[in-house]
């Protein structure tokens, strides 16, 4: 509980970072938390120097820019706070409950379902059997005309067809689990398809986590954003103070408050 107290305290602390590591007497955990920040960087800056010399040249000029200003800026806290919500995500997987043991599933439903997903899988051999079967046998008896040439062709010409129907039924063995399921108060969810949106990772909205972070610093690599493009670190508005708050707890919120408001990196420019 320590260590996750002071991760949020590296979390709620803009003035915090890699750069001017404040408050740490007595603090270990915090000061651990930097020491691992710190090595977040270090292997960022190793990394850097794989880049081939022709993408490094490119690299270095934005990197000597404002707009790289900015990324060391922000990177000094950045890296920090990765190091902090690691510590957090950490605590919340082994504090996780234990996973709820789930309803029975329906036999008959299941085996439908196992059935669905072998053909889904192994369905076009099918399709491919049914073609080698017309296939041999069309070239095979295609210039005999005796009879037991015309019913070799009639018989592998009618499995094929039976094979092939047989895949077309597997298209709708879907619609008939549905049905069953409904009979049997189940719900299945529907697979919808969502068309990937080619958006930076840094810009999309989800939850900030610390492998996002060093996902981003390795992107940097690649992209070079500019300042405004950086991904957004600054922590919530702290609650405001209330009546059931301490004078220690008020101090705390305010102090939590003007670090937010001061922070060098809200908004992100250089």
């Amino acid at each position: 509980m320590s260590a996750v107290r002071s991760a949020m305290k590296v979390i709620y602390t803009p003035g915090l970072n890699l750069k001017s590591p404040i408050g740490l007497r007595n603090d270990p955990h915090t000061a651990t938390i930097l020491h691992f920040g710190s090595q977040y960087q270090t292997e960022f800056e190793q990394a850097i120097e794989q880049i081939p010399p022709f993408e490094r040249r490119d690299f270095d000029a934005w990197y000597d820019s404002e707009d790289g200003a900015a990324f060391r800026q922000w990177s000094n806290r950045a890296f920090a706070m990765a190091s902090a919500l690691n510590i957090v995500e950490q605590a919340w997987e082994q504090d996780a409950p234990e996973e709820v043991e789930e309803d029975e599933v329906d036999p008959t439903l299941q085996k439908l379902v196992d059935i669905n997903w072998y053909l889904e899988t192994h369905g076009v051999w099918l399709v491919i059997i049914a073609f080698i079967i017309g296939f041999v046998a069309f070239f095979g008896t295609g210039g005999l005309e005796s009879a037991l040439a015309a019913t070799i062709r009639l018989v592998a010409f009618s499995g094929s067809a039976v094979l092939l129907l047989a895949w077309v039924g597997t298209k709708l063995l879907p619609g008939v689990i549905r049905v069953q399921a409904r009979k049997r108060g189940v719900q299945i969810p529907t697979r919808e398809v969502q068309q990937a949106q080619q958006m930076p990772l840094w810009t999309q909205e989800s939850e900030l986590t610390s492998a996002k972070i060093l996902n981003y610093a390795n992107w940097v690599m690649l992209a070079q954003p500019g300042a405004g493009g950086l991904m957004e670190l600054t922590a919530p508005n702290p609650t405001p103070p209330t009546d059931a708050h301490t004078d220690r707890q008020t101090k705390i919120l305010e102090a939590a408050k003007r670090w937010r408001d001061d922070s060098p990196l809200r908004p992100h420019k250089s």
